[in-house]
């Protein structure tokens, strides 16, 4: 990544050839701030209308806990595919950075 530094020359650099752009009052500013976005309740919730959406009576027997980023998920599904399915659906959910996935699959 370059530096605010090297952006201005390379951007004075092309100005150079129009005579008629004052190159003294060009700057180049990089203000940017990230920010991580939080996840709460609320992301649980949208977790848990997305397995709702996907599987209704599976997703009763699902528990989603958000935390700090982390979705837990927790409870029983029928097959490997379906835990790998709930799986994704909370990667999904913005805010999140993490999954524990702690489902069991019946057997």
């Amino acid at each position: 990544m370059k530096t605010d530094a090297q952006l201005k020359r390379d951007v004075l650099a092309e100005l150079e050839w129009d005579p008629s752009i004052n190159a003294t009052r060009v700057g180049v500013s990089n203000n940017l701030t990230l920010r991580e976005r939080q996840a709460s309740e609320y992301g649980a919730q949208r977790i848990h209308d997305a397995l709702t959406r996907y599987a209704e009576e599976e997703a009763k027997s699902i528990a989603v806990i958000v935390e700090a980023g982390t979705a837990t998920l927790r409870g029983t599904v029928a097959t490997l595919a379906e835990r790998t399915a709930v799986q994704t659906a909370a990667w999904s959910a913005p805010g999140i950075c993490r999954v524990v996935n702690e489902l069991k699959v019946q057997s």
